[in-house]
């Protein structure tokens, strides 16, 4: 069963949505295909908020979720295109570094909102120099505004989304949301039909055309 994840590396909801991720990939294995997308907040362009609003938003997130994060990563005109871009780069040249990169930021406030902060970190994080990234960013950017753009195409408004189908055409889509037990009851119902579609066809003749 495909599940497509989109993200913003910088963005929170999505942070505690890869986690639920994890439980998920732990409990259904193979049987769940996961495909990460990028689906950057505003698009890639500056954000528009300053410390003080992202720390309210942050607030806010912690209130429901119990999980604390810094708003210290942005400043002036910062947007979430650079990181993304150095993620999406870092995994074109064999590594994924996504997770610890969402967490330097989130976590520790590491300033990722600039280009120069974003090419920095990753490039050090990876091995290789902040040119060899820079070039990379720029081959991927087509990619990584391709899924934004096709996450903007749908009827969401807010990451993290999940798209997911599987093998008999059924489909759910879940923005905003990420606990584990909302996710995991969709994935099951899919993967029991799924499952029982299978059983059925191997014990029965199909019907003539």
């Amino acid at each position: 069963m495909k599940l497509i994840f989109y993200y913003d590396v910088c963005s929170q909801w999505s942070y505690f949505g890869d986690l639920t991720l994890d439980r998920l990939r732990e409990k259904h294995g193979a049987e769940l295909d996961v495909d990460w997308r990028i689906a950057m907040v505003k698009d890639g362009e500056t954000i528009g908020y300053t410390q003080e609003d992202l720390g309210w938003m942050y607030r806010r997130s912690e209130s429901i979720t119990g999980i604390a994060v810094t708003p210290e990563w942005i400043a002036g005109n910062d947007r979430t295109l650079y990181a993304n871009l150095a993620v999406a780069a870092a995994h074109d040249l064999g590594h994924d570094v996504r997770r610890q990169v969402a967490e330097a930021i989130l976590l520790r406030g590491e300033p990722m909102g600039s280009q120069t902060g974003a090419v920095g970190a990753v490039s050090r994080l990876i091995g290789v120099s902040p040119a060899a990234l820079e070039t990379a960013m720029q081959k991927v950017e087509p990619e990584v505004r391709s899924s934004t753009k096709e996450f903007r195409a749908l009827p969401v408004t807010v990451v993290p989304t999940f798209l997911i189908r599987n093998e008999i055409g059924d489909t759910a889509l879940l923005s905003g949301l990420y606990e584990f037990e909302t996710l995991d009851r969709v994935v099951a119902e899919m993967l029991r039909a799924e499952r029982g579609y299978a059983e059925f066809g191997a014990a029965n003749a199909p019907v003539p055309t």
